[in-house]
């Protein structure tokens, strides 16, 4: 994958977390080494060597890679009142389209975004590790006020370990739903994104391969493997 000119990264891997938690810690492990830009990558998407150059040229706060639906009829994972855009309409043209709902598959943040969220509303970094017997009440949850978490360079002053908040959350058939709406995680964020004053936006231009037994790619579904013998 070709990286923007004069930029270093670091990289982490999640693996046996819910969805939401995994993006999240994410969140934290950029926080805590000061990154300017956090880059999601799903396990079953197929980047470009170009992918990330094209989304980072943009300089948006939220911007994701173009790529089509797991399912029937196989339309992109990006929403505009609620309605998927048509992969007939836009694949193949260097259109940057700002959306509602953007899947997280291969999605640039700009890290500014992540602040303006944390003081827009106010948000509270917790310990996955219980600490009753520090705090001496029955919930042992240590939380912390985002600028607190900051000093404690986003670290449990208790046990070290990683603080984490919820700017990705799913709320599909829970409680919260009620309150928020029902949305997947990567939707819960963009719609906070949104309510901030940011944009989230897809870029056309850079087309990805989404993985299911076959490939959704931008001529349609592709069969990599051309015989049983085939692994």
């Amino acid at each position: 994958m070709d990286m923007p000119p004069g930029v270093s990264f670091a990289d982490i891997g999640l693996m046996g977390q819910p969805i939401q938690n995994a993006r999240n810690i994410a969140v934290t492990y950029a926080l805590q080494h000061e990154a300017k830009h956090l880059f999601f990558v799903d396990s079953d998407i197929h980047l470009k060597h170009d992918t990330l150059t094209k989304l980072y040229e943009r300089r948006k706060p939220v911007i994701g890679a173009a790529y089509c639906s797991r399912a029937p009829p196989y339309a992109l994972v990006a929403n505009i009142d609620r309605q998927a855009l048509s992969p007939a309409e836009y694949i193949g043209k260097e259109m940057i389209i700002d959306v509602e709902e953007l899947g997280m598959g291969a999605c640039l943040i700009d890290m500014r975004i992540i602040y303006r969220l944390m003081e827009k509303f106010d948000m509270y970094f917790r310990c996955a590790t219980l600490h009753k017997k520090e705090l001496k009440n029955k919930t042992g949850v240590a939380k912390y006020p985002w600028k607190e978490a900051r000093d404690y360079g986003w670290k449990c002053k208790y046990c070290g370990n990683g603080l984490m908040s919820e700017f990705f959350d799913y709320t599909i058939a829970t409680e919260r739903a009620d309150d928020v709406g029902m949305y997947s995680e990567d939707y819960y964020f963009c719609h906070s994104v949104l309510a901030v004053g940011g944009t989230v936006s897809v870029h056309t231009g850079a087309f990805v391969a989404h993985e299911i037994l076959m490939h959704l790619i931008e001529q349609g579904i592709y069969n990599p493997v051309t015989n049983a013998s085939v692994i």
